[in-house]
């Protein structure tokens, strides 16, 4: 705060705000009129002012009655004023210093007479200067009292104001108020500092005791340097802090350098930053970026780390600077939940799943299908689904075996009645169709399916290979033509058997016989019939060795036998036989004859 500031505030404090502009003022008049009187005692010639002196030199009572003060001398010449006479105003009283005061008070010392007689004397070339002089005197003294009345004696000047103790005066020092004696004194800045201009440290007599400012009085503003503000630690086991800028940064380190503090840390209500760290001091809570309307991107210039809690210590999801995401699982999937999920419905909601282990979850818009798009482009180029599959661990696979699955795809659906989603209905599999070895990876593909009114799902509907396709694990499969036809077996070559019948008896086996060829000895030959199977068809081809007549016992009854015979007997060397068996009874079995 500079010199003017301060008398103003002073000014203030003592009741009169525009105190300052109004000595200022007198201090103008003031120097006018000590001008005008020095230009009126230059005047004087040396016996005049000899005069002057001798006629002040007796000390008269003062004169207390006022006497009027004018501007004109006794008369001299024609024309002139009359002489105004001293004393028409009372003269307040001032330090004994300079001419004037006491040329006044030897003026005011002589009695009436005495003093009339003495101006008398008064050349009358110098009266009218007296008489002005007079009159600047006694607007002076006037003046004086007044101003002696608001404190300091009257003086405009602060060295030389009552109040202050001018012996004190020196070079490079500030004032400050003694209550001892009561003066202001001029001190030293560093014994005792200048609170408006500080040339020292300011250090408390006690530590962590005082404050500066308080909840009623603040300071407005705080202007500190670069190395600004040191904070001791309440944990007295950890540094100083001292907060510090550079190139417009702000640091908390432990020393006036900008070096990386591991402690050091900042906290505004629960969000905390600390060292490479940013938190909440509540674990709970909820970490909100940004606000719901905000439009602006949040840009994250470095790989992203995400970890989950749990026994998985891996990153639970991770982004690499390569632009690669990764998602690590916990330890286990559980059905309500997905490593990756996708929830297009307004309401948020999801099915659980069946099973666990989950990796991907996609549930759709109600009303919309759920699709899985990919493209791809270019000569040779293509979308490609891909399976792998082995045994043992991921660190430690193991050889793939026949029959496992390595890729499936599964169906399954809701349940009105039960209002759930039913389990594996219906699967395609890409398998293994045999042990996995470098020189041997067969596959194939499955269908399992369930039949309509079953809840059951086929362990193999139809399968295919490299070679064909097998319907074999399928007891009920069929195939049904564009005329509804229905096939339930394939064409394969008939069993043909060649039976050298030494005794006079053939086997004649249903499950197993198509073709039967029979070398005889013997004239008569009777049929054993046994595993009749429905829809099967037996031919026989009868030859004598011997020749002659030939006789064959069907052993059928003659009600269902061509002829209606129980046997047949031809005239020369070869017969032929054919049995038909519709449904696996010896009732529904035919038989007819060629001789």
């Amino acid at each position: 705060m500079d010199e003017n500031q301060l008398l103003k505030n002073l000014a203030k404090a003592l009741g009169n705000e525009n105190l300052l502009e109004e000595l200022e003022q007198k201090k103008a008049k003031e120097a006018a009129l000590l001008e005008n009187m020095n230009n009126a005692l230059t005047k004087l010639t040396v016996g005049e002012k000899l005069t002057v002196e001798k006629a002040f030199q007796k000390p008269v009572p003062l004169i207390t009655e006022d006497v009027p003060v004018g501007y004109t001398a006794p008369p001299s010449k024609a024309g002139e004023p009359k002489p105004i006479p001293l004393g028409a105003q009372p003269l307040p009283q001032l330090p004994h210093k300079d001419l004037i005061t006491r040329s006044v008070d030897a003026i005011s010392q002589k009695a009436r007479d005495e003093y009339v007689a003495a101006v008398d004397e008064i050349p009358n070339s110098i009266r009218k200067e007296l008489d002005i002089l007079k009159k600047t005197v006694t607007d002076l003294h006037r003046f004086a009292s007044r101003t002696s009345q608001m404190g300091g004696g009257g003086e405009v000047r602060l060295a030389r104001l009552d109040d202050v103790n001018y012996s004190t005066i020196g070079d490079d020092l500030y004032l400050r108020y003694d209550a001892a004696s009561k003066m202001f004194v001029f001190d030293d800045p560093v014994s005792s500092p200048n609170l408006l201009n500080v040339a020292s440290d300011i250090i408390p007599a006690t530590t962590a005791i005082y404050n500066l400012g308080n909840s009623s009085n603040r300071w407005e503003a705080l202007w500190v340097g670069g190395n600004s503000i040191t904070f001791s630690d309440q944990n007295y086991s950890f540094p100083d802090q001292t907060l510090t800028v550079a190139n417009g940064v702000f640091y908390i380190t432990d020393s006036l350098e900008t070096k990386l503090q591991s402690n050091a840390g900042l906290q505004v209500g629960n969000f905390l930053l600390q060292n490479n760290h940013i938190q909440l001091t509540n674990s709970s809570a909820t970490f909100y970026i940004g606000t719901e309307p905000a439009t602006g991107n949040l840009v994250i210039n470095r790989p992203i780390v995400a970890y989950a809690t749990g026994t998985n210590t891996n990153p639970t999801f991770t982004v690499a600077r390569s632009g690669q995401v990764y998602i690590n699982t916990p330890n286990t999937i559980f059905t309500n939940s997905a490593a990756f999920e996708i929830v297009g419905s307004n309401t948020g909601v999801s099915q659980p799943r069946n099973f666990t282990g989950t990796l991907i979850q996609a549930t759709a818009q109600d009303g919309q299908p759920a699709r899985i798009g990919f493209d791809a482009f270019g000569a040779n180029t293509y979308v490609a689904i891909a399976g792998r599959g082995a045994r043992g661990t991921v660190t430690s696979p193991a050889g793939t075996q026949a029959n496992d699955t390595i890729i499936r795809l599964s169906m399954q659906g809701w349940t009105a009645d039960s209002n759930t989603y039913a389990g594996s209905i219906g699967r395609i599999n890409m398998q293994a169709a045999e042990n996995f070895y470098a020189a041997n990876t067969g596959t194939k593909i499955t269908f399992q399916l369930t039949p309509a009114g079953s809840n059951t799902i086929q362990s193999e509907s139809i399968a295919f290979y490299a070679n064909g396709i097998s319907l074999a694990k399928n007891p009920n499969s069929t195939i049904t033509f564009s005329d509804n036809t229905v096939q339930t077996t394939a064409y394969k070559p008939p069993n043909v058997r060649i039976a050298n019948v030494i005794s006079n008896t053939v086997l004649i086996d249903f499950s197993t016989d198509n073709f039967v060829h029979i070398h005889t000895n013997q004239g008569t030959v009777t049929a054993n019939l046994q595993n009749l199977t429905a829809g099967k068809v037996v031919e026989l081809f009868i030859f004598n060795n011997v020749g002659g007549t030939q006789q064959f016992n069907h052993s059928v009854s003659s009600t269902q036998a061509t002829g209606g015979q129980s046997f047949y007997l031809s005239s020369h060397n070869t017969m032929y036989v054919k049995y038909f068996c519709l449904d696996g009874t010896a009732n529904n079995t035919f038989v007819a004859a060629i001789t």
